[in-house]
């Protein structure tokens, strides 16, 4: 289905188009009238789109919720005929056409806030505005729930409700379909929104305290896309791999047996934790004799605080790679399977991969059962939180892109959250830059060196905690 530049409404039905044309006054009305509604949806675009970044905004009747946005650079495409084009602001471009908006274009970012459930023809405006972003472009869908059909209108009839067209009621399954027919792959989906009135104060608790639990319930539903990435593999970007290390001295050899070289350059950085033991002077011996030292640029400082979080931060902050690796010094993990992290990768099939420990057969007492319980329920905790399936949240083996986590690194600094092993806040975060997380199986075995460093119950419940925080952020 072409566009046609002078009729930039033809990607509409052709009742929704005369409609919308009829009607734009008494809906402005109900805009006012529940104003905690479109405040929502505003807040969720703008939870998700990153300062300083191209956006482009496409749907019907979107001049409020545009100039209610503070992205970066704003470029809108108004579907509608009823509104002509506005004068223009600072930071907002306004286009007839995906055409006009192509020109400036790349973005970053496409919203489609409705859009979907009024088009003659879903699946060719999709493949039409795929051209619009690149490989790293995050496509936000927001659409009414289909459950929710019947009670809309009857509310329109009683004029209880802004006057909208007959509409395409798509389920969550709908929406995944016709973008995986149009060359995208879903990355996370969810639901907002159970209670659409202020009421003094209870919508919003409602929402953020009893709409997780019952989500399916909720007025509207969203889904977050991005082009399917293609496969082929060319380029080898370098590597480091960060390996926190706090009384391991018995390790440190037998890791740097194990480890495979991967990338274009592989780096070894070491973060060492007030050991108790000779684990500095282990490495030290280590980075000047070892066998496989040639194949590996090895380096290693000392962590200046206290924690495992703060010694991953400190070795990505002086990591020299293009990919960034977590691998624990206990060699529970077994290193062998970074391979799988980095090809997962550089393929396109994840953007953060994520180690999990509960897929094969583990070793006896590689895991007590009290630590398996917890990380089945924060896995299922977090995976409720941040839409994406996570089986084993705890696993200290993870890997992404540099890129990926400075951005991220921005958004935790804002959050001021607590994460004890920097686990929840690395899957948080990639959550909310809209990574496609994937889970990736290891192999885990009893430790052979040394003690456990968790403290069970007090760490438990500082992540018990973070959970806690990090579900009010996201409402």
């Amino acid at each position: 289905m072409g566009e046609s530049k002078t009729a930039p409404s033809l990607w509409l039905a052709s009742e929704a188009a005369e409609f919308f044309t009829q009607t734009a006054s008494a809906a402005e009305r109900f805009r006012r009238r529940y104003a905690y509604y479109h405040e929502d949806t505003r807040n969720f675009f703008q939870s998700l789109v990153e300062p300083d970044r191209r956006v482009l905004l496409v749907g019907c009747r979107v001049r409020p919720l545009a100039e209610s946005l503070r992205p970066g650079a704003l470029s809108v495409v108004e579907l509608t005929r009823s509104e002509a084009a506005p004068e223009d602001r600072s930071g907002i471009s306004w286009f007839a056409t995906l055409e006009e908006a192509a020109a400036t274009g790349p973005y970053d970012y496409v919203l489609l806030p409705y859009t979907l459930q009024y088009l003659a023809d879903i699946q060719a405006f999709l493949t039409a505005i795929k051209r619009l972003g690149h490989g790293r472009t995050r496509w936000i869908i927001l659409e009414y729930n289909f459950l929710w059909a019947p009670v809309i209108r009857l509310a329109q009839r009683a004029h209880l409700r802004a006057p909208f067209p007959d509409s395409n009621w798509l389920s969550r399954f709908d929406v995944r379909t016709l973008l995986h027919l149009s060359g995208f792959e879903e990355i996370s989906s969810g639901s907002r929104c159970l209670f659409p009135l202020r009421f003094l104060g209870l919508g919003p608790w409602i929402n953020r305290s009893i709409g997780p639990w019952l989500g399916g319930l909720s007025q509207k539903t969203y889904t977050i896309a991005r082009c399917r990435p293609d496969l082929a593999t060319g380029s080898r970007p370098s590597v480091s791999i960060i390996v926190p290390a706090r009384n391991e001295a018995g390790n440190i050899a037998a890791l740097l047996d194990r480890v495979p070289a991967l990338g274009g350059s592989c780096e070894i950085l070491f973060v060492e934790g007030h050991s108790q033991d000779d684990t500095w002077g282990e490495i030290q011996r280590q980075l000047q004799s070892h066998p496989r030292r040639s194949l590996f640029r090895l380096r290693a400082l000392q962590q200046s605080g206290k924690g495992k979080v703060d010694a991953v931060r400190q070795g990505f902050a002086a990591a020299c790679g293009e990919i960034l690796i977590i691998l624990d010094s206990d060699l529970a993990v077994a290193p062998e399977d970074l391979g799988h992290f980095y090809e997962a990768l550089v393929s396109g099939t994840a953007e953060f991969v994520n180690g999990s420990r509960l897929v094969y057969q583990m070793e006896r007492y590689a895991m007590r059962l009290l630590n398996l319980i917890f990380n089945k329920f924060f896995g299922w905790w977090i995976s409720r939180l941040i839409g994406q399936p996570v089986k084993d949240t705890l696993c200290g083996t993870k890997a992404l892109f540099r890129d990926d986590y400075e951005r991220l690194r921005k958004r935790i600094d804002e959050w001021g959250l607590e994460d004890p092993f920097g686990d929840f806040e690395l899957l948080f975060g990639a959550s909310r830059l809209s990574l496609k997380i994937s889970d990736l199986p290891v192999r885990y075995h009893e430790r052979t060196y040394g003690r456990t460093n968790i403290q069970r119950f007090r760490n438990g419940w500082q992540l018990l905690r973070f959970c806690a925080a990090a579900k009010r952020i996201r409402s």
